[in-house]
Protein backbone atom coordinates (compact mmCIF):
# COMPACT_ATOMS: atom_id res chain seq x y z
CA UNK A 1 0.00 0.00 0.00
CA UNK A 2 1.34 3.43 -0.96
CA UNK A 3 2.17 5.90 1.77
CA UNK A 4 0.49 9.31 1.86
CA UNK A 5 3.73 10.85 0.54
CA UNK A 6 3.90 8.41 -2.39
CA UNK A 7 0.28 9.08 -3.29
CA UNK A 8 0.77 12.85 -3.15
CA UNK A 9 4.07 12.64 -5.06
CA UNK A 10 2.45 10.55 -7.81
CA UNK A 11 -0.41 13.01 -8.17
CA UNK A 12 1.51 16.29 -7.95
CA UNK A 13 5.20 15.88 -8.82
CA UNK A 14 5.31 13.05 -11.37
CA UNK A 15 3.46 14.91 -14.18
CA UNK A 16 5.85 17.85 -13.71
CA UNK A 17 8.88 15.53 -13.95
CA UNK A 18 7.68 14.15 -17.28
CA UNK A 19 6.88 17.66 -18.59
CA UNK A 20 10.28 19.04 -17.58
CA UNK A 21 12.68 16.15 -18.20
CA UNK A 22 10.75 13.68 -20.38
CA UNK A 23 11.88 12.45 -23.79
CA UNK A 24 9.53 11.46 -26.59
CA UNK A 25 9.93 7.77 -27.46
CA UNK A 26 7.91 5.17 -29.35
CA UNK A 27 6.51 2.13 -27.58
CA UNK A 28 5.67 -1.08 -29.43
CA UNK A 29 3.43 -2.99 -26.99
CA UNK A 30 4.40 -6.67 -27.05
CA UNK A 31 6.72 -5.81 -29.97
CA UNK A 32 3.80 -5.22 -32.38
CA UNK A 33 4.54 -2.30 -34.70
CA UNK A 34 0.87 -1.85 -35.64
CA UNK A 35 0.13 -0.90 -32.01
CA UNK A 36 2.89 1.71 -31.70
CA UNK A 37 2.33 4.71 -29.45
CA UNK A 38 4.34 7.86 -28.77
CA UNK A 39 5.10 8.31 -25.07
CA UNK A 40 6.92 10.83 -22.89
CA UNK A 41 9.18 9.01 -20.44
CA UNK A 42 12.27 9.69 -18.36
CA UNK A 43 15.34 8.03 -19.88
CA UNK A 44 18.42 7.01 -17.92
CA UNK A 45 21.22 5.86 -20.22
CA UNK A 46 23.22 3.16 -18.44
CA UNK A 47 26.91 2.44 -18.90
CA UNK A 48 27.50 0.14 -21.90
CA UNK A 49 28.49 -3.41 -21.04
CA UNK A 50 30.29 -6.11 -23.01
CA UNK A 51 28.52 -9.33 -23.88
CA UNK A 52 31.25 -11.94 -24.11
CA UNK A 53 28.80 -14.60 -25.30
CA UNK A 54 28.52 -12.58 -28.54
CA UNK A 55 32.21 -11.78 -28.84
CA UNK A 56 33.13 -8.37 -27.44
CA UNK A 57 29.90 -6.75 -28.52
CA UNK A 58 29.00 -3.58 -26.66
CA UNK A 59 25.49 -3.70 -25.25
CA UNK A 60 23.63 -0.43 -24.75
CA UNK A 61 21.02 -0.33 -22.00
CA UNK A 62 18.51 2.23 -20.81
CA UNK A 63 16.22 2.50 -17.85
CA UNK A 64 12.83 4.00 -18.75
CA UNK A 65 10.69 5.67 -16.10
CA UNK A 66 7.18 5.33 -17.54
CA UNK A 67 3.97 6.90 -16.17
CA UNK A 68 1.96 4.29 -14.27
CA UNK A 69 -1.01 5.04 -16.55
CA UNK A 70 0.88 3.25 -19.37
CA UNK A 71 0.84 -0.53 -19.60
CA UNK A 72 4.40 -1.81 -19.81
CA UNK A 73 5.43 -5.48 -20.07
CA UNK A 74 8.66 -7.37 -20.69
CA UNK A 75 7.70 -8.15 -24.32
CA UNK A 76 7.53 -4.42 -25.21
CA UNK A 77 10.00 -2.77 -27.57
CA UNK A 78 10.92 0.91 -27.56
CA UNK A 79 12.63 3.35 -29.95
CA UNK A 80 14.75 5.73 -27.86
CA UNK A 81 16.93 8.24 -29.70
CA UNK A 82 16.75 6.24 -32.93
CA UNK A 83 17.77 2.98 -31.26
CA UNK A 84 15.52 -0.07 -30.86
CA UNK A 85 15.44 -1.54 -27.34
CA UNK A 86 13.58 -4.49 -25.89
CA UNK A 87 12.52 -4.76 -22.27
CA UNK A 88 14.54 -7.03 -20.03
CA UNK A 89 12.64 -6.31 -16.81
CA UNK A 90 9.71 -4.22 -15.60
CA UNK A 91 9.23 -3.15 -11.99
CA UNK A 92 5.66 -2.60 -10.78
CA UNK A 93 4.32 0.93 -10.46
CA UNK A 94 5.50 2.88 -7.45
CA UNK A 95 4.98 6.59 -6.81
CA UNK A 96 3.28 6.99 -10.18
CA UNK A 97 6.04 5.41 -12.28
CA UNK A 98 6.94 2.03 -13.76
CA UNK A 99 10.64 1.29 -14.30
CA UNK A 100 11.59 -0.72 -17.39
CA UNK A 101 15.18 -1.78 -18.05
CA UNK A 102 15.79 -2.30 -21.75
CA UNK A 103 18.64 -3.59 -23.92
CA UNK A 104 19.56 -2.41 -27.43
CA UNK A 105 18.43 -4.67 -30.24
CA UNK A 106 19.63 -2.63 -33.23
CA UNK A 107 19.85 1.05 -34.09
CA UNK A 108 17.04 2.13 -36.40
CA UNK A 109 19.64 3.47 -38.84
CA UNK A 110 20.94 -0.10 -39.33
CA UNK A 111 17.62 -1.83 -39.96
CA UNK A 112 17.47 -3.69 -43.24
CA UNK A 113 14.76 -3.30 -45.84
CA UNK A 114 12.72 -1.05 -43.57
CA UNK A 115 12.05 -3.98 -41.24
CA UNK A 116 12.16 -2.68 -37.73
CA UNK A 117 10.46 -5.30 -35.65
Amino acid sequence: MASAFQTEFAADAVPDLFDEFGETVTQYPSGVSANSATRTVLVERLEPTYDTSRGRETVQKVKLWVPSSVTCVVSDRWIVGGVLYECQSVRPAESGMIVATCECVISSSRREGGMLL
